[in-house]
């Protein structure tokens, strides 16, 4: 999955460490899915991109 700032999906994990993807809103056919690469929650936008730069990514 490919990142995005304002991701459509995020992943969980189930007790056996199985991903789940969960959409964040409803999804149009063939839209692509995004996730988040950094916790979009906790971190100010200057941040997440300095986290994602620095990583490459």
């Amino acid at each position: 999955m490919n990142h995005s700032c304002r991701p459509n999906c995020e992943i969980d994990y189930s007790n056996n460490g199985t991903a789940i993807v969960v959409a964040l809103r409803e999804l149009r056919a063939g839209e692509e899915l995004t996730i988040s690469y950094v916790d979009e929650q906790s971190l100010p936008v200057r941040r997440r991109r300095r986290a994602l730069w620095l990583s490459g990514t």
